[in-house]
């Protein structure tokens, strides 16, 4: 399965009341499996949510039968999405080098860490 950015933005037509039928629509998500992550935008402009999708067009369908989009509320927009996480790529470069520079952040933590690289004890979860 892939995964995909959904981005609602507010339009000018925006209904408060429109958000529990939001939030019941991304709880199916949830439920189905294919929500992992979601949030309001802090400026109150809108928000985005990561699916997990087997197409594009089946992100689609379940971004544009979100109520926010129905209803007119928002403008919906979804894009493949090629996540990256922060320790995936240290851990990358960490195997493709065999010594790690004795002058590089991932060293110092290291040492201060007695030997554990920090990057190795954080996971991220989406």
């Amino acid at each position: 399965m892939k995964r995909y950015l959904v981005l609602t933005l507010r339009t000018p037509r925006f209904d408060p009341a429109v958000i529990e039928a939001h939030y019941s629509h991304l709880e199916a998500l949830q439920e189905q499996g294919a929500l992992e992550a979601f949030g309001p935008f802090t400026d109150k402009s809108g928000g985005a949510y990561l699916v997990r999708a087997e197409s594009l067009d089946e992100a689609r369908a379940m971004a544009f039968a979100d109520p926010v989009h129905a209803t007119g509320s928002s403008i919906v927009t979804v894009r493949e999405w090629d996540l990256k996480f922060a320790i995936q790529a240290q851990e990358a470069r960490t195997r493709s080098t065999t010594r790690t520079p004795r002058n590089s952040p991932v060293s110092a933590n290291s040492r201060r860490r007695g030997g554990i690289r920090m990057a190795n004890r954080v996971r991220c979860t989406f």
